[in-house]
């Protein structure tokens, strides 16, 4: 029942007043909605209990108070419609108990007696819940707004309705561009078109598809996204949307893609043994992640300094030729070993500091990567791009430098592979064509494998020798297989054997002399075979025999010369292979110990620094064939060394291979001696004379030059020494010095007078200051002969030491304007600071010179300190600069950033340095630091706060969160609440968090109930207003300082809690550390939080108040229910009498008088339970429980029934009622029921209010968006209805005509049911009407396609055609304890079968034991004893009442009643009351089915 559309009119109220009023004060009283009555001036004169109870009062407290709206604000609507609702609008009321409720108020104008009057009835119908969902609505929309996540909603077509932000960050498109535009906008033909197929398959049954798709932007730029798509739908099921969110999985596709194109690389490695085919193979991997259309590598041959180009694909450019790195970009990143990007503004800047010169075609993006292996660089991956639409940028940077050590692992293992089967290919052929036999053994000796020179001396081929032992197969001698033997077994353990000479057996049989060597093979550190290496020496032996001979002559012959004569290899060693008897006494070494290097081989005398001018200069005569000589020096025996004359040549094959040196050497040691005295003699007055930077004069007793230096003669203005030569010094001293230096000549015959300084002026005017020393040259009889001089040019000197003294003020004051400390520090003593340093630390500079630098560094920084100062003076890597902590004057401490140097002062090491104050930067970054952390805690806070649902929970969390945040010591919340006895305001702690270094207070007795005044009287109205209070503890009043001292809180900060715009309590924080006073930043960021808070607050007290209005309004449902169910069973019980009686009289009575009066009593109870009926239709709609039952059922044939059906009572009242349908066939899926009483409420309604002419029921099909409707359109010629009644027409219990002027009857309910009905099955049912010209009531429903089909036979069960022998031998049971409705079932039945009864389950029991019916007639409620529920379960364990049909003959016919019975057991179910044919028609159906198997539904 809507609170502006009840009954609460003029006309009623008219008819209470005159009425009974009793009955309105009751019955407005127990109405849940809130009702007042209130005067003109808004005195309030009535209220029913519903608003007493809203306002927690008593109504005769609010009886003459004044409506909370002054009625001049709802007469400025409309005054022209004074008996209409007149004002409707939406208010929050905020109640004593602080809850914030929200109400719809409808206010009427209600007219008085007399026509000038009126007043006021106010009805308030709580909307918070509505209000709590439309906020939690625009938080949902708000998230969608703010989700990173694209959310895409669409009409069942795909038609884009809505996109959040984030699909226009994603997609480029704009709301407004894609609104309307089907989804196709994104469609790319790369996807495989099954997924759409089953994408829609998915969706359009009504479940969730999720997959990934590949889709286009606005700008071309294609993007992955994983899409999750789900349907939504109505309240009846029926898909109306569907909700599309959306993730951009492009990167992770992108890296998927990027490890896959690694492991195709790594793969190539072992698919491609071909180079170019390996390169071909990175460069179409590499394609599918990159724009790679312009692909080369560069690799860089390091030993031959060559850069190749061995693959090279490009648009524009051939393949460079192999060369040496010249200054193109890719030797650039080959020099740097960097990656490089470059663009032209980049090229260009390379270009013009010249780093890199231009190669090839200019492009527009040019990558470079190197490949490394380790720290080598081994070549160049480079990727360009021409086209102004493929712009190469980072992200191709970085993926390039991702795969680059994978490429560069590929290159250089198939590089390697290559190399190594090149290598052994190579050994293959050197083992086959090598000049020696070879054969590889394994370690016992069995042949693996022998070269072709092998097979080709020796007659035997590889098939006759491999496989068998060398040892004993009959090759070697006796004697040479085992010395081989042996010779094999000391080379496998690992020693070093000689090489020695073997016999070999050939096939022929003769022998061969041959030179045996073996070379282990090793493979892993293991042994696996031995190459053998066989040398004919046959022909060798046999000129070694001659050659004996004939060196033996030789040797005598050389014995007697004096020095060595040798003959040696041209070795690394020089092996003398002969050295004659000189070599004893020239090295003092026998020439046994010579010989082929026994004891020591000839280069090991060499002197170490003539060895290699020695070998350079016999190579060099070698390679021109020329003799060489030579003069060196050796060591001897006995460790002594001599000069030595070697002179020899070269002895070539006939190739022209050097084999052997022969010579002649000799000792001419004693002559480079000699030699070597003078020249040092010479050498050395002539470089002391050179090179001394001073003047050098030598005159006579009088003064005249005899000598002096070359640069003496320079600063004389001279040209050579002949000029100056005998002319007397003093002439080239200046003027002023001349008569000192001509007193200060004669003293120094006499004594020695030390330096001097004087002025000296040469010939082209230039002026020098000397500093002079002298002394005086005697002859052996001691008598002077002459003074040498050494004269020291110091002009430069003086004038730098006159510069130094007058610059020294003017640095002093340069580096005391210096705003950084200077310090200058030797042994850890301060010689120097400027006036900055001193400033810095609260020093007269004169206090901290000569003092330790460790006395200003703070005790923690001490060690750090020391340590780097140790670091620099050790030459050891030290910071240049670090940041310490140094104590200043006040005891304070100063951060400071330190750069020192190490430096040469006075012989010393030094530290020079300076440092800056960053004491305020520093207090910046904690401050910086700590509004970080803040930000984080109020954001983890309020993710908390929105996302925890337990509120204790979430309160205590919020409280951890930012005392951890904000480094507070406690951080606690206070709730205000007043004293019942003082009525003033009072605090009291709720909750509380602490960080475990102080003490909670929680539990502290003293912090409940606290009052605010007297201690905190200042702090109320500060806090009420909104503000905060920030202070330290040490300046509050002394009594609150001794309550936080208590506590250990030295800083305070209370921010306070408004809910609902009221000073609800505060949040505090309490700093136990120090003394601390929050920025205003930081306060801002807490009373953000605060408020939030405050917001969360009000929720838990509004879902408090939900919940509370919640069970009240259940309780009320309830009440209502049991009330109109109560209502339901009082009525229909004695209406079965009523209707039951006369419908039996009517057959029974002729008198005609009698039977009018019969009709009369018939059709008041039936318009009564029509009343009821209609009531209970409206309880079903509003309680949701009307159960719909689709059916395709033919809508024309629906028409022509209801019109036959009602065609009497339309000609009752001369009225015509016809059926105008266009179709025969209009298809749709409905309920037939509901359809019946929709169309049947209209016609009915239109036969009422219609008083001539009569009513047209059309039918016919339209089309509407390409989908067919059956429209049905119900046309009266009546009394019409005005246009402003028209809007309410369908509301429940309003008619045309109402009040004490009303003319029709009924409830009022049968529009609004149809309306609701309608509704309920997809339809809509308007209004079209004229007063005095008629109504037109057009109800529309979606039409199904007609599809030819044979229909069913339906039989329906009439009264008058079914046979009466159906009751024979059968008898029906009656249970129920009202006597009239027994006698009416006896009355109706009376001839069909043979009828007992029973008025409670007791009786009916007894019954039942002693018979077996066909039939049971039972009602629910039974009196005393048990319920017909409870007697039917009793019945059902009887084995002849297993199956014997019970119908339900009931007055409870509520939403739901009928569904529960046949649940319960019933077979069918039967309404009180009822008509004989439908009484008649259920027990002949059940009668003659003999059984229960069954439901009637």
């Amino acid at each position: 029942m809507k609170s502006d559309k009840t009954f609460w009119n003029d006309g009623h109220l008219d008819k209470v007043e005159n009425g009974n009023l009793s009955d309105y004060l009751v019955l407005a009283d127990d109405l849940p909605v809130l009702l007042c009555r209130f005067k003109k001036d808004g005195t309030i004169f009535f209220t029913n209990k519903a608003y007493a109870k809203f306002f927690n009062t008593s109504k005769d407290i609010l009886i003459g108070s004044q409506f909370f709206i002054i009625p001049s604000e709802f007469e400025k609507t409309d005054s022209a419609k004074p008996f209409l609702n007149q004002y409707k609008k939406q208010f929050s009321l905020k109640l004593d108990d602080e809850s914030i409720h929200w109400i719809e108020w409808t206010v009427n104008r209600i007219k008085e007696k007399n026509a000038d009057g009126f007043e006021y009835q106010a009805i308030g119908q709580e909307i918070s819940e509505h209000k709590l969902l439309e906020e939690h609505l625009s938080k949902i929309s708000v998230a969608v707004e703010q989700s990173k996540s694209t959310v895409v909603i669409t009409d069942t077509d795909g038609n884009i309705e809505y996109v959040n932000p984030s699909f226009t960050e994603i997609t480029g498109y704009t709301a407004e561009e894609v609104k309307g535009k089907n989804t196709r906008i994104l469609k790319h033909n790369l996807n495989d078109p099954n997924v759409y197929t089953n994408l829609w398959n998915t969706i359009t049954s009504g479940k969730e598809w999720q997959g990934e798709l590949l889709n286009r932007k606005k700008n071309g730029e294609l993007y992955w996204e994983l899409v999750s798509i789900s349907p939504v739908k109505n309240s009846e099921g029926v898909i109306t949307n569907y909700l599309a969110v959306k993730e951009d999985i492009s990167e992770h596709k992108k890296s998927e893609k990027l490890e896959k194109a690694l492991y195709q690389i790594s793969h190539a490695v072992i698919d491609n043994e071909d180079l170019y085919d390996l390169y071909s193979s990175i460069h179409k991997s590499l394609a599918d992640v990159l724009p790679v259309e312009n692909l080369f590598i560069a690799l860089f041959d390091q030993q031959k300094n060559l850069l190749s180009f061995p693959y090279f694909v490009d648009e524009f450019d051939e393949p460079y030729e192999t060369a040496a790195p010249g200054r193109g970009l890719t030797e650039y990143v080959l020099r740097s070993g960097k990656p490089l990007h470059v663009n032209q503004e980049v090229f260009k800047s390379l270009v013009e500091t010249g780093e890199v010169d231009l190669y090839g075609t200019d492009s527009l993006d040019w990558i470079g990567v190197p490949l490394k292996i380790g720290d080598n660089t081994i070549g160049v991956l480079v990727v360009q791009s021409y086209n102004e639409n493929i712009r190469l940028g980072e992200r191709d940077l970085n993926v390039l430098i991702y795969v680059s050590d994978q490429i560069a692992l590929a290159i250089e293992r198939t590089r390697t592979h290559n190399l190594l089967k090149s290598r052994e290919e190579r050994y293959r052929l050197l083992f086959d064509k090598a000049a020696d036999l070879i054969a590889i053994v394994d370690p016992s000796g069995k042949v693996l494998d022998i070269n072709n020179l092998f097979e080709e001396e020796t007659g035997y081929r590889r098939s006759d020798i491999i496989g068998l032992s060398i040892f004993d197969s009959g090759y070697l001698t006796t004697k040479s297989a085992v010395s081989a033997a042996f010779y094999l077994s000391k080379l496998i353990i690992g020693k070093e054997v000689p090489i020695f000479e073997i016999d070999f057996i050939k096939k022929d049989a003769t022998l061969i002399t041959y030179e045996l060597r073996g070379v282990p093979i090793q493979e892993r550190d293991e042994l696996i075979g031995v190459q053998v290496i066989l040398r004919n020496v046959t022909e060798r032996k046999k000129t070694e025999a001659k050659l004996y001979q004939s060196e033996k002559h030789l040797s005598n012959l050389m014995s007697s010369l004096p020095g060595m004569a040798y003959r040696c290899r041209y070795d690394h060693d020089w092996t003398m292979e002969f050295v004659s008897q000189g070599c004893i006494e020239l090295t003092g070494y026998l020439p046994d110990e010579l010989m082929l290097n026994n004891k020591i081989s000839y280069t090991e005398l060499i002197h170490p620094e003539d060895k290699e001018n020695v070998f350079v200069t016999i190579r060099e005569s070698i390679n021109k064939r020329n003799p060489f000589q030579i003069v060196y020096r050796i060591r001897t025996k006995d460790g002594g060394e001599k000069w030595v004359w070697e002179k020899g040549n070269a002895q070539t094959s006939r190739k022209g291979r050097v084999e052997t040196l022969e010579g002649f050497i000799s000792d001419i040691s004693s002559r480079i001696n000699a030699e070597s005295a003078l020249k040092e003699s010479e050498e050395l007055y002539r470089k002391l004379i050179a090179t001394l930077p001073d003047i050098i004069a030598i005159t006579d007793v009088k003064g005249d030059i005899i000598f002096l230096n070359e640069i003496g003669v320079r600063f004389t203005g001279y040209s050579n020494f002949e000029e100056v030569k005998h002319q007397n010094f003093v002439n080239f001293i200046a003027e002023e010095d001349k008569e000192l230096v001509i007193n200060n000549f004669r003293k120094t015959f006499i004594k020695n007078i030390g330096p001097q300084e004087y002025h000296f002026s040469n010939k082209n005017g230039e002026r020098f200051l000397f500093e002079i020393h002298r002394e005086v040259l005697r002859t052996s009889d001691n008598s002077p002969y002459g003074l040498i001089f050494s004269c020291r040019d110091i002009t430069s000197r003086k004038k730098a030491e006159n510069e130094l003294a007058l610059s020294e003020e003017k640095y002093r004051t340069l580096i005391d304007s210096i705003q950084d400390g200077v310090f200058l520090i030797v042994d850890g003593i301060i010689l120097f600071v400027n006036r900055a340093f001193s400033k810095m630390i609260g020093y007269e500079s004169s206090e901290i010179e000569r003092s330790s630098f460790i006395k200003y560094v703070a005790p923690e920084d001490t060690d750090l300190v020391i340590s780097n100062y140790k670091l620099r003076q050790e030459g050891k890597p030290a910071p240049s600069s670090y940041e310490w902590r140094m104590l200043h004057k006040n005891g304070g401490k100063v951060f400071v950033n330190m750069s020192a140097r190490v430096i040469n002062y006075q012989g010393k090491k030094a530290t020079i340095g300076t440092i800056k104050d960053i004491t305020l930067q520093k207090k910046l970054e904690q401050t910086l630091l700590n509004q970080k952390n803040l930000f984080k805690g109020v954001a983890d806070a309020a993710n908390i706060l929105l996302t925890e649902k337990d509120f204790n929970l979430a309160i205590t969390n919020t409280l951890k969160s930012l005392g951890q945040s904000s480094d507070i010591d406690r951080v606690y919340i206070f709730e205000n609440s007043v004293d019942s006895v003082s009525g003033k305001p009072v605090m009291n702690q709720k909750f509380e968090w602490t960080s475990g270094n102080v003490t909670a207070e929680i539990n502290n007795p003293e912090l409940q109930n606290l009052h605010y005044y007297p201690m905190f009287d200042s702090w109320y109205p500060i806090l009420k207003n909104g503000d905060t209070v920030n202070s330290l503890v040490k300046d509050l009043n002394p009594e609150l300082r001794n309550l936080l001292s208590e506590q250990s809180i030295k800083s305070i900060l209370i921010v306070p809690l408004m809910v609902k715009n009221e000073f609800w309590g505060f949040i505090g924080f309490d700093y136990c550390k120090s003394d601390r006073i929050w920025s205003e930043s930081e306060i801002s960021i807490l009373q953000t939080t605060a408020a939030n808070l405050g917001g969360v607050i009000e929720r838990e007290l509004a879902k408090t108040e939900l919940i509370e209005a919640k069970e009240t309004a259940e309780e009320m449902s309830k009440l209502k229910s049991n009330f109109l169910a109560n209502m339901s069973h009082e009525l229909r019980t004695p209406l079965i009498a009523i209707l039951g009686y006369t419908e039996i009289l009517k057959t029974e009575i002729e008198h005609r008088e009698w039977n009018e009066m019969i009709t009369t009593i018939m059709h008041s109870g039936k318009r009564l339970l029509e009343t009821l009926n209609l009531i209970l239709d409206l309880s079903k709609v509003e309680a949701d429980k009307v159960q719909i039952n689709y059916n395709e059922i033919n809508i024309s044939e629906e028409v022509f029934d209801i019109v036959n059906m009602l065609n009497p009572v339309a000609q009752k009242k001369n009225l015509y009622l016809k059926a105008a349908v266009k179709k025969e066939v209009v298809l749709s899926k409905l309920d037939k029921r509901l359809l019946h009483s929709i169309i049947t409420n209209l016609v009915n309604n239109a036969i009422k209010y219609t008083q001539k002419g009569g009513i047209t029921v059309e039918l016919d099909v339209i089309n509407s968006n390409k989908k067919d409707y059956a429209m049905i359109r119900v046309v009266d010629t009546g009394i019409g209805i005005a246009k402003e009644d028209q809007e309410n027409i369908f509301d429940e219990f309003r008619q045309v005509s109402e009040g004490y002027n009303r003319h029709f009857e009924g409830a009022g309910l049968g529009l609004t049911i149809a309306k609701k009905f309608a509704e309920k099955m997809g339809g809509s049912i308007s209004l079209e009407s004229e007063v005095g010209k008629g109504s037109t009531f057009t109800v529309v429903f979606p039409a199904e396609e007609e599809v030819e089909k044979s229909e069913p036979s339906i039989i329906v069960a009439r009264e008058d055609i079914l046979p009466y022998s159906v009751g024979k031998n059968k008898k029906v049971l009656v249970i129920d304890d009202d006597l009239a409705t027994r006698k009416i079932v006896e009355l109706f039945l009376r001839g069909e079968i043979e009828i007992e009864s029973a008025s409670n389950s007791k009786d009916a029991t007894e019954l039942i034991n002693n018979d077996v019916y066909s039939l049971v007639l039972m009602d629910i409620s039974l009196g005393k004893g048990i319920s017909g529920v409870d007697l039917l379960k009793n019945l059902r364990t009887l084995p002849p009442y297993k199956n014997v049909p019970v119908i339900a003959v009931t007055a409870h016919a509520m939403v739901g009643d009928k569904e529960k019975f046949l649940s319960s057991g019933f077979n069918d179910y039967l309404s009180k009351p009822f008509a004989k044919k439908d009484l008649v028609g259920k027990v002949r159906h059940w009668v003659s089915n003999g059984n229960s198997n069954g439901r009637n539904h």
